[in-house]
């Protein structure tokens, strides 16, 4: 690890990072619970020697050496809700009940999951439903389980894994897309 291949694997983000001398990091916006630390190489503040440049450090234990890129491209504002696609229009965040899925119909993981990703996956498949969560899965199906409950939107706060500027969902909740022919929960007169 070196800070050059850190920053060459982190091309298409806004900043990078490297962690305990090997640990590399790319992203679109900084998480809200990082912040700022001061220090020297005295108390061990980021001062882990890279593996690949004994010149270089790389971090420390739970410490990033932390820079961004000089693409103003790359800075388009904080992460976004994707508001749906021609077959699907978001509807919320939902709060899975527990032991069991929102929308259990199917569902796809990647590394690289992106909200339209999942939308055209759930359409393929003819799903009413579709919902990123945590990050990397699809969720699809034709009904939603009666015990899940809409929450607000802040709560699906993951960032996707393969677009860092939008948001697929968190643990155990559900950024749903809802066909645009069915655009009512379950139950309900309207949304």
């Amino acid at each position: 690890m070196t800070l050059d291949s850190c920053a060459a694997n982190c091309t298409d983000y806004a900043w990078f990072g490297v962690e305990y001398g090997r640990e590399c990091y790319c992203g679109a916006a900084l998480d809200k619970g990082a912040s700022k630390t001061t220090g020297t190489t005295i108390n061990g503040a980021c001062a882990m020697t890279c593996p690949g440049n004994k010149d270089q450090t790389c971090g420390d234990g739970s410490r990033l050496s932390l820079y961004y890129s000089s693409d103003p491209a790359k800075f388009n504002g904080p992460p976004k809700i994707v508001g749906g696609n021609a077959n699907y229009t978001y509807y919320g965040c939902v709060q899975e009940p527990k032991y069991t899925r929102a929308v259990s119909g199917g569902q796809t993981t990647s590394r690289s999951m992106t909200v339209p990703q999942c939308l055209t996956w759930a359409a393929s498949n003819g799903y009413k439903y579709a919902g990123v969560e945590y990050s990397s899965e699809c969720w699809g199906g034709n009904t939603i389980d009666s015990a899940a409950t809409n929450t607000t939107d802040d709560k699906c706060s993951m960032l996707c894994s393969g677009n860092q500027r939008t948001y697929c969902g968190g643990p155990s909740l559900l950024s749903l897309y809802i066909t645009n022919s069915t655009l009512i929960w379950p139950g309900t007169a309207s949304r």
